[in-house]
């Protein structure tokens, strides 16, 4: 008894002491930490004033109304953020710790508090918000957090708490401070967000430079190419690879793997390995340093955990990634297929319900499936489409059981099946022809489309306009997505990709509708000649070993043949095409053949040839018996030394790409009656092109602007020709109808000045882009601010520019790019009065402008607004030494999503405000390679 009684004294004792000491000690924390506490206070009130001011506008902007938890939460959040403002107001210059234990104790203890309830408040805000909108698109430029409210997840645009548990934890991990080499991973199957979580991961530690030296991204596809990887390894770490003839050769990649060693043994790396199918040897193959004790990391997505294992990472650090909840799946179904976030009917939303769950979870399939269903108010539609989903497809074949399940199949091809008309259908399979994970060109493509047939529009003249809606429409529905725009002075390209779960559905119908697509596989013969009889589509591409075509191919019904990328591949026989008669389609590109054979001037049918990156050396007269074509590549012929004057017989060619074609002599001067071009490519190393004079029989740029349909036009001319003294410009007006050029891109031999450009440019009324290279005047005709419908101007290399004109008249501007103008000051926003901004900018990049001191004016007292800059998401800022600051008000502009800059000018920015710096770090993605 008297044991017990003791023990219970000495608990109690215990208890009194704790709850003594306990708040003592955080009253203790609380005096020491108060300049550090009050800054993160001052920035959560901040930025948390900045939500509550702009929420109520941004839901009007996008025309939905606020829910009443939403308004709830919302006013909890003023409420204390009111409260810590009253706090800070209160709050003395406290200077010692005495002062501060002495007269104000409780004010720190305040401090401490308000802080709290501001995370708590805006938690709760953040999920009433995320129940009824995209909360990454109202409120990702206001987070209180480094890491954005909800990721930006390409699959579905939603997070759910299985996909933010596991970002929690890998941080943990590569966050512990150990000298300890370490695989990690994640698994789940295809379309569950694996993907996206790694590219957070991955964003998050690039642009965190403290804890890893080097980070890199490796896309393993199934079929990969190790010098390929070792490639993306030494980009990433700005390692330069050497050189051989032979790239292919076992030697040659050792020696790469040799170079990566030593130099990553020295490194603290995070690899991230995504899509990994089968077990990769990091250190034997690869070239990865695996006894490394700087405390690399490498981190793994897979589908299956056996994969973690063989890659030698304990069960310990494989993470699951579990499906989203029905709550989730539903949220997630119900924003992306219902404009007003709820079922128009309530038999739409049982049925709507039912479907969502047969996603099971899979943030993939339920953005797919919801793309198919937008906008349908028809109740039985929605019916069926919950009966399709349900059926069982008898003839899934269980060669395809590997890379898609069955369930997940039928989900995904609902979208397919609710796809407006069979040739959409067919442009969609087309993506089957690609390797895994390639990033696809969008122009080429919509012309493999128009060429094969596939694009249906009343005027023909529009066809490629047409084409380029299927492609918005199939990135509505989820099947396609925009991955990068590629800006630079020689093309300006829009580059698609496809899901790789997604990809498998099209290989899967693809058979079914006769189809014949092997990318990435090695093959060392081509296929029996019974399996592709009846084939309307042929792709063998990308590392296959095609250098023995038959010499004998019969395939009556062939439209497409697509042969790209395969080196091996030197000489077509001539029998191989002799009885493709129904071809429309061939393409060629990045193989060594060195010329063509006689067989291809009988291809009647063929509308696109692809030849890009070729040895051939001419195209004979015979060219001219190809009288159906209307798109010919070839790009980067560096042989090609001559074009036939019988190409004047190509009557319906509308793309002629002669681009990088250096040891071209001249233009044939037939070419300039080839009254069909759309558009005419002319970018050489070299001009081939004078203003006036020009060799005999060749052609002058005088002599191309006779085109009646020329829209897109790039040419590399010479200067203009001086008569007594006066320049001859480009007179385009009075010589021809490049007034209806809309995308034009001019590259001039250095010493070009204002009068090398066309003298009356101003009428050029349907101007959309405007790329000038090696323009050499010290400024620009003001006219060019006069093109109402100008949408992307780019300056490449203008080294005499020192003004530019009053841009913010470009009101339809989107793109805005200078590069190399190595004496520009400002941009000169404001610098006239103007106010008005850019209404429709989206980008602005400016890259090696050493002498630039100002994006704005530093003559004026300029602010960018939400009103200046209402639609500016990315700015891009790269070896611009003289850049102290940002512009004022850059932190409020509304959709800016990234600066691009690299460390060096970050570091040496200037800031008015240090919290200005804090919220934009959120924004910045440090690249190396930006040029």
């Amino acid at each position: 008894m008297e044991a017990v009684w003791s023990g219970s004294v000495a608990n109690t004792i215990s208890s009194s002491v704790s709850s003594v000491i306990v708040p003592l000690v955080q009253l203790l924390d609380d005096v020491i930490h108060l300049d550090r506490n009050t800054v993160l206070l001052q920035e959560k009130l901040r930025t948390g004033r900045f939500v509550s001011e702009n929420i109520a506008k941004e839901f009007q902007h996008q025309q939905r109304r606020t829910s009443d938890t939403v308004n709830d939460e919302l006013q909890n959040l003023q409420h204390s953020l009111d409260g810590a403002e009253r706090v800070l107001n209160q709050s003395p210059q406290l200077q010692g710790r005495l002062d501060r234990w002495f007269r104000k104790p409780r004010l720190c203890r305040q401090i401490r508090k308000c802080t709290i309830n501001i995370d708590e408040c805006y938690s709760n805000f953040k999920n009433a918000i995320s129940m009824v909108c995209d909360t990454q698109q109202i409120v990702s430029s206001a987070e209180l957090h480094p890491k954005a409210l909800l990721h930006t997840v390409p699959e579905s645009g939603f997070v759910g708490l299985g996909i933010e548990s596991a970002e929690k934890q890998l941080n943990t991990w590569l966050d512990t401070e150990d000298h300890q080499f370490r695989v990690m991973g994640v698994f789940g199957m295809g379309g569950i967000g694996k993907t996206s979580l790694l590219k957070t991961v991955y964003s998050t530690y690039k642009l965190r430079g403290n804890v890893f030296q080097v980070v890199i991204w490796l896309t393993i596809s199934q079929k990969f190419n190790i010098l390929d990887l070792q490639t993306s390894v030494a980009q990433a770490v700005n390692l330069q690879l050497g050189s051989s003839s032979n790239l292919e050769s076992s030697s040659y990649v050792e020696t790469q793997k040799l170079r990566l060693l030593n130099y990553l043994k020295e490194k603290k790396f995070l690899l991230i390995l995504d899509d990994l199918w089968n077990p990769i040897q990091l250190e034997e193959e690869l070239g990865i340093p695996c006894i490394n004790d700087k405390g690399s990391k490498v981190v793994i997505s897979t589908r299956r955990i056996d994969v973690i294992r063989k890659m030698g990472a304990d069960d310990s650090y494989s993470i699951p990634i579990q499906p989203l909840s029905p709550e989730e799946g539903w949220q997630l179904f119900c924003r992306k297929a219902f404009k007003t976030c709820a079922a128009p009917t309530k038999r739409i939303e049982d049925v709507a319900t039912q479907i969502a769950k047969e996603c099971k979870g899979l943030p993939l399939a339920i953005n797919v499936v919801a793309a198919a269903m937008i906008g349908n108010t028809n109740a039985d539609e929605w019916d069926l489409a919950l009966n399709q989903m349900k059926s069982v497809d008898p003839g899934f074949r269980t060669m395809f059981s590997d890379n898609i399940d069955e369930s997940l199949y039928k989900k995904l091809k609902l979208s397919y099946d609710s796809l407006p008309d069979c040739n959409l259908q067919n442009c969609f399979l087309y993506c089957g022809a690609f390797p895994e994970d390639a990033q696809i060109e969008v122009e080429g493509l919509v012309e493999m489309w128009v060429g094969e047939g596939l694009v249906n529009n009343r005027d023909k003249s529009f066809l490629m306009d047409a084409g380029r809606r299927y492609v918005t429409i199939l990135i509505e529905r989820c099947l396609f997505e925009y991955v990068s725009t590629e800006m630079n002075w020689i093309n300006e390209k829009r580059w698609i990709k496809v899901h790789d779960v997604v990809r498998d559905m099209a290989l899967y119908i693809a058979e079914e509708e006769k189809c014949l697509f092997r990318t990435s596989q090695k093959l060392h013969k081509f296929p029996a000649e019974q399996v592709m009889t009846h084939c309307k589509r042929i792709a063998i591409r990308y590392y296959n070993d095609a250098a023995f075509l038959p010499t004998d191919f019969r395939c009556s019904k062939l439209q497409t043949l697509i042969l790209a990328q395969n080196r091996s591949l030197r000489k077509i026989p001539n029998g191989f095409l002799l009885n493709l008669t129904s071809l429309r389609v061939l393409d060629l590109s990045h193989t060594n053949i060195t010329s063509l054979p006689d067989s291809v001037w009988q291809l009647k049918q063929l509308e696109f040839m692809g030849l890009n990156d070729t040895k051939i050396n001419s195209l004979p007269a015979d060219i001219c018996n190809l009288s159906r074509l209307q798109f010919l590549h070839l790009n980067n012929c560096t042989e090609l030394e001559s074009l036939s004057c019988k190409i004047v017989e190509l009557k319906n060619l509308k793309h002629l790409n002669l681009g990088q074609c250096n040891r071209l002599a001249g233009i044939p001067l037939e070419i300039s009656q080839l009254m069909s071009l759309h558009k005419l490519e002319l970018l050489t190393e070299k001009s081939i092109l004078g203003v006036d004079k020009a060799k005999s029989g060749m052609c002058s740029l005088k002599d191309f602007t006779n085109f009646p349909n020329l829209v897109e036009f790039s040419v590399h001319v010479k200067p203009g020709i001086t008569v007594n003294g006066i320049k001859s410009g480009i007179k385009v007006g009075t010589m021809g109808t490049w007034l209806q050029v809309r995308h034009l891109k001019l590259m001039f031999d250095v010493g070009g000045v204002m009068e090398d450009l066309p003298w009356d440019m101003q009428n050029m009324k349907n101007l959309q882009t405007c790329l000038l290279r090696n323009y050499g005047g010290i400024s620009l005709p003001n006219c060019i601010c006069d093109f109402e419908r100008l949408e992307k101007f780019c300056l490449y290399h203008c080294d005499k520019l020192q003004e530019l004109p009053p841009l913010e008249r470009l009101r339809s501007l989107r793109v805005l790019e200078l590069t190399g103008c190595d004496k520009v000051k400002e941009l000169g926003i404001g610098i006239r009065g103007s106010v008005g901004g850019f209404p429709m900018l989206e980008t602005l990049s400016v890259r090696v402008l050493p002498m630039l001191e100002s994006l704005s004016s530093s003559s004026s007292n300029v602010v960018w607004t939400e009103e200046t800059m209402p639609k500016l998401q990315t700015l891009i800022i790269c070896y611009c030494r003289a850049l102290k600051r940002l512009p004022r008000g850059i932190e409020k502009l509304p959709n800016l999503k990234h600066i691009r800059i690299e460390q060096a000018t970050w570091e040496r920015l200037i800031w008015e405000d240090y919290n200005t710096k804090i919220f934009l770090q959120k924004k910045v993605v440090i690249l190396e390679n930006l040029i």
